[in-house]
């Protein structure tokens, strides 16, 4: 939101302040400030920080690569399961992140697994489960 700011500010007519008191209200109102902060990780490489800032998110980080982390270790934002660097990995656990060992973010749902399944394997599961009680 800091490009909306800068546009903003940017384009004011001078001697006017419409743009100013714009930015104002939108900051009071919550729609500028996601909360994100930077953390070093090395050579100049930073991790952005953020609050939630969708219902049903998670406090995350977005690494350089343009994938994401959630603060428990899960996938955030979605895509495909991806390996932290080392240093990566360091520079959120000292931001309180709860990464693997392995280094490896897979889950966006923690320890649960989304699949699609076929009807007739749901309808084979359901025979073998009435035939084992």
């Amino acid at each position: 939101m800091k490009r909306l700011r800068d546009i903003l500010q940017k384009n004011a007519p001078t001697g006017t302040s419409k743009a100013t008191k714009l930015l104002k209200t939108l900051e009071e109102a919550g729609h500028l400030d996601e909360g994100r902060k930077y953390i070093d990780v090395k050579n100049g490489e930073k991790i952005g920080i953020d609050r939630p800032h969708v219902l049903g998110q998670k406090v995350h980080g977005h690494l350089e690569n343009g994938r994401a982390v959630n603060q428990d270790g899960s996938l955030s934002h979605g895509g495909e399961p991806f390996r932290l660097t080392k240093a990566q990995a360091d520079a959120l656990q000292r931001a309180n992140f709860d990464i693997p060992t392995s280094r490896l973010i897979e889950s966006e749902n923690g320890d649960k697994v989304n699949l699609t399944l076929e009807r007739v394997l749901v309808e084979l599961l359901a025979d073998l489960k009435k035939s084992l009680d």
